[in-house]
């Protein structure tokens, strides 16, 4: 008995030093195995609806409130500009100037000018549409058929224009118009010329006018060096004005020669044009050579 008991208290002490002993040394393998705490994962966050007051609830629609709720970016997307080089190659974007209807060459390359309707034309161009008509209720606008009314050209303006015909010019069948004007309202030849001696003063005084008007426009573009054809524009205009000038003057010495000769008729005693002219004596038939001799 003593022996058995001997054993037992011998192997109850060697079992509690052995776990004293394991439970003393460390093992990291154990200790890489305990469990840890996972990590939480990002929930997706949801666009934050705003608060929409009591009041505008009613007053905005579903695509508003859409807007509202989306970046600005996609609701405002970006315009796409077409390349410099794109346009100079195949003409796309480009910008263009405006033209005239008569000639269709753009405005800012010659003196231009707007008429009563609106419309506007080269200065050069519309005159000469509106001068070289027959009759003045002729003269309309080459694009909507109005009466032009007027030409507002830079700082003056052209109240009225003559219509002179194809020449540009006065010639006979402007006299006559002018002379037929006043013959309705006096059929006295004597004031008749006068009224057309008063048109061709008037129209003197008018030109005169419009000549310092010109060659001031020509100094102005010769300080801001414009272009030849800018240049050429305003000389053209002074060489018409200058020649028109010249067949007024001389119409009206014309009117004054035929006023003195209708005053002298007038005091004349036959009251015509009989008393100018030497009338044959008897025997001759023409007073201008001897017709006897072509009996012979």
């Amino acid at each position: 008995m003593p022996s058995t008991h001997r054993q037992s208290s011998l192997f109850n002490w060697l079992d509690k030093s052995s776990s004293s002993s394991l439970q003393s040394v460390h093992n990291p393998a154990i200790a890489k195995s305990e469990p840890r705490t996972p990590r939480t994962l990002k929930t997706p966050t949801t666009p934050r609806i705003p608060k929409i007051p009591r009041t505008l609830k009613t007053a905005l629609t579903p695509r508003q409130i859409v807007a509202q709720m989306l970046p600005k970016s996609i609701m405002t997307p970006k315009v796409f500009k077409t390349p410099r080089s794109i346009g100079r190659t195949t003409g796309m974007m480009k910008k263009t100037e405006p033209v005239c209807a008569i000639c269709t060459k753009e405005l800012i390359e010659m003196r231009n000018g707007r008429i009563g309707c609106g419309h506007r034309f080269h200065r050069t161009c519309i005159l000469k549409v509106l001068e070289t008509k027959e009759n003045t209720s002729e003269q309309n606008c080459p694009i909507c058929k109005a009466p032009y009314g007027f030409i507002l050209c830079g700082r003056s303006k052209i109240d009225s224009v003559d219509a002179f015909g194809d020449l540009q010019q006065p010639g006979m069948m402007y006299a006559r118009r002018m002379a037929n004007a006043k013959r309705i309202a006096d059929r006295t030849e004597e004031t008749e010329y006068a009224f057309v001696r008063l048109v061709h003063t008037t129209a003197l005084e008018t030109i005169h006018e419009t000549l310092e008007i010109v060659r001031s426009e020509r100094i102005e573009a010769e300080i801001f060096e414009k272009s030849d054809e800018f240049m050429n524009d305003i000389d053209e205009e002074i060489e018409k004005l200058e020649k028109r000038k010249k067949i007024f003057i001389d119409m009206q010495k014309v009117d004054e020669g035929v006023e003195i000769l209708l005053r002298e008729l007038k005091g004349d005693r036959s009251g015509d044009l009989n008393s100018l002219f030497t009338y044959p004596e008897d025997g001759d038939c023409c007073g201008i050579h001897d017709c006897s001799m072509d009996e012979e």
